[in-house]
């Protein structure tokens, strides 16, 4: 199905709830669906139709009833519920990331605003996938599946702790180096889903546990030595989906026992059972992931600007340490648009995204804020290296020459630069302060760069 034909399953029974917003839906291009059975909703959902479902309270039980078994059934299809204030439905559901309960024909846009943030996450996830029949976590989210994994080991296996990294994270720890103080921020601060451990630990100990194994490619890796009389193992072992891709690992420190044989047999096989169902959530999770990023360009999006200078402002502050803003706008581009065409002009952004995500460390962010408008947030960066960060980038901007459909554009950008905490103590006047400091060079000549003062 195309994503542009922006299905809703759609439980209504004439609910007063949505009086009148089934045509604003309709208005905005959406197309509603309306099961008569949970059978019918089920042959649209496994025909990958349907990327949301909204329910709106009424009065009728067997469309309620359909809500309830298509949740349980297909529990990575997003739902919004519409209900009154003193609904009975609040206490059944539970709200996360993608099931959302809204007050009836409040905030209208805000609305319009959630479904489409839920239809970006279903597009993402395979959301026709029916709920295995052993599931047994309560939760989709990643980070709780996890847990419930580590406690169970913890039961079954004596061990002084547990961490589940997933591949991404076990890549960064692996070229962290020597910068501690940045890794630990990372974790205290960063997406608790990437690493988890059983107990409080630093990642310098993770670092050099890890520093001593192979990276397993698909099978466990060991190391054994003894301890007070005792032999003491260290495991990783990674995680399987069902098409033997890895989805995570996870690094068993001290496992006291004279068989280590028997006890790497007991974690496989229990793994073979549980790959299922991390798999599961970590499909979820990067669907999650996925809806922070912008569609044109890759980069991430606006809305996850905002979840990142909180990280950094924290990590900042408890670090005594800086970080950096850069807000880059193109110069001019209103001309290529009106000149050329919004498409000439989109391919132009997508070209420039590449270069600036390019242009920058791992451990770096970049966004494109919105329109011809770029952000990037450089970690333990004062405004003397960001300076240099923005001139490298302005300087390759003005040197590349943009081709789209045989036509060579050239093009510069303008950048503004705030560093926290010297020009502002919060996310909003940080953005503000790069902002208003762009604009000044803009005002000036274009094609420069300019440190807030």
């Amino acid at each position: 199905m195309s994503f542009l034909e922006k299905k809703i399953l759609f439980l209504n029974e004439s609910s007063s709830s949505l009086v009148g917003f089934s045509q604003v839906l309709l208005d905005e291009g959406y197309t509603l669906l309306e099961p008569n059975s949970y059978e019918e909703a089920a042959k649209w959902i496994r025909r990958n139709e349907i990327q949301l479902m909204i329910y709106a309270e009424s009065d009728n039980k067997n469309t309620l009833e359909i809500c309830r078994q298509i949740s349980a059934q297909y529990p990575r299809l997003p739902v919004i519920y519409i209900v009154a204030s003193d609904s009975d439905i609040e206490e059944e559901v539970v709200e996360n990331a993608h099931r959302r309960i809204v007050r009836p024909l409040s905030q209208k846009q805000k609305l319009l605003t959630v479904i489409g943030d839920l239809l970006e996450i279903g597009r993402w996830m395979n959301v026709s996938t029916p709920l295995p029949s052993d599931y047994v976590f309560q939760d989709l989210n990643l980070t709780a599946v996890v847990d419930t994994v580590l406690n169970y080991f913890d039961q079954k296996i004596k061990v002084d702790n547990i961490i589940w990294l997933l591949p991404d994270e076990m890549q960064r720890l692996a070229e962290v180096k020597g910068n501690w103080k940045r890794v630990e921020a990372v974790q205290r601060f960063g997406n608790p889903a990437n690493l988890r451990s059983l107990r409080p630990t630093k990642e310098t100990h993770i670092i050099q546990h890890l520093a001593k194994m192979n990276l397993p490619q698909g099978f466990t890796t060991t190391t054994s030595s003894q301890v007070g009389g005792e032999q003491n193992n260290c495991l990783v072992v990674p995680c399987l989906s069902p098409d033997k891709t890895i989805i995570g690992y996870l690094y068993f420190h001290r496992v006291l026992s004279q068989s280590l044989s028997l006890v790497v047999q007991q974690i496989e096989e229990t793994l073979l059972f549980m790959g299922r169902h991390l798999h599961f959530s970590t499909e979820y999770y990067k669907a999650i992931e996925s809806s922070h990023n912008d569609d044109l360009t890759g980069l991430y999006n606006q809305k996850y600007l905002e979840k990142v200078l909180d990280a950094e402002i924290s990590a900042a502050a408890a670090n005594q340490s800086k970080f950096s803003v850069l807000f880059i706008d193109v110069d001019h581009f209103k001309k290529v648009n009106d000149s050329f065409g919004h498409w000439v002009g989109s391919e132009i952004l997508k070209q420039m995204g590449e270069m600036l995500y390019k242009g920058i460390r791992a451990r770096d962010y970049a966004f494109r804020y919105g329109g011809d408008e770029f952000v990037i947030v450089l970690p333990d960066t004062d405004k003397d290296q960001s300076l240099l960060v923005a001139e490298r980038l302005r300087r390759g901007i003005e040197s590349q020459s943009f081709s789209v459909e045989g036509n060579e554009f050239q093009i510069t950008i303008s950048i503004g630069i705030a560093e926290y905490p010297t020009n502002a103590k919060s996310k909003k006047e940080l953005i503000q302060m790069a902002d208003e400091a762009m604009y000044l060079g803009k005002n000036k000549s274009r094609n420069i760069v300019y440190v807030a003062s």
